[in-house]
């Protein structure tokens, strides 16, 4: 899961050959502000041990 305004780690996680699963509107919750999550999936058959 990663925070939908944490563009660097979408990009990543992307490049990576993620995929997005589910957006999670307000998911998290730090103080009065809310932030939706993403939910990404990478399966183990596109997985190369040497580069998780």
């Amino acid at each position: 899961m990663v925070r939908a305004d944490n563009f660097p780690a979408v990009k990543l996680y992307q490049q990576k050959s993620f995929e997005t699963l589910a957006t999670l509107e307000k998911d998290t919750k730090i103080g009065s502000q809310y932030f939706d999550g993403i939910l990404m999936r990478k399966f183990a058959s596109k997985l190369n041990s040497s580069k998780i």
